[in-house]
């Protein structure tokens, strides 16, 4: 009497997985181990239906992805038989939104007159996308949108003291981070008008 026995079991479904974005560009994966009679060989990763990889860790991280952009995942684990287990439920996660602009450098703010104060810059260091222009802010209000790396701020008030902090703009509309405070105070108002001509001359004598 020949018997043949049960082939084994494949192993169990992966469960918990859990996508969570890490950058723009990255997201990443963590799940409980799958359990294989004959001993796990693999899992297999899934994105959005498509197999992107083999791993024989329970977390995978999926680079080289697009800003702003969802991807649901899958995992099934395979055993040494080469048995294949069901895909496990999906986890979804959507890469993060590509930061702006780096802050403007060697912000100096310089009183021209009672009145107006003079604003230079240096460019970010470095930039993902293209810098077009710079928000200028004096006090914390925005007082002006430039594509040059000066400003000139008029209409102010005599001897008073007026912090300003710009920002960059990349060509996706993205405003980057604040450069540090500078201040400056304006100048005494100068006497532009002479004094009017003594009148009622008189000479006194004997």
């Amino acid at each position: 009497v020949q018997v043949t026995t049960d082939p084994l079991p494949g192993p169990t479904v992966p469960t918990d997985l859990v996508a969570t974005a890490a950058s723009p560009y990255r997201i990443d994966l963590d799940w409980s181990p799958s359990e294989a009679e004959s001993g796990l060989d693999y899992y297999r990763v899934f994105r959005d239906g498509e197999e992107i990889a083999t791993t024989d860790s329970t977390s995978y991280a999926d680079s080289s992805l697009e800003p702003e952009t969802e991807h649901e995942y899958r995992v099934s684990a395979v055993d040494e038989l080469g048995n294949e287990s069901d895909r496990s439920d999906p986890s979804s996660a959507t890469t993060e939104t590509e930061p702006g602009p780096p802050a403007p450098r060697n912000l100096m703010a310089v009183a021209w007159s009672s009145t107006q104060v003079n604003l230079s810059w240096s460019p970010p260091a470095a930039s993902v996308h293209p810098v077009q222009g710079y928000n200028v802010y004096r006090d914390g209000e925005s007082i002006g949108f430039v594509i040059s790396t000066a400003f000139i701020d008029t209409g102010l008030a005599p001897e008073t003291t007026y912090g300003y902090k710009v920002t960059a703009v990349d060509t996706r509309e993205v405003e980057g981070e604040m450069s540090d405070e500078v201040s400056a105070t304006t100048d005494a108002p100068s006497d532009v008008i002479p004094p009017a001509r003594p009148t009622g001359l008189r000479l006194a004598g004997d």
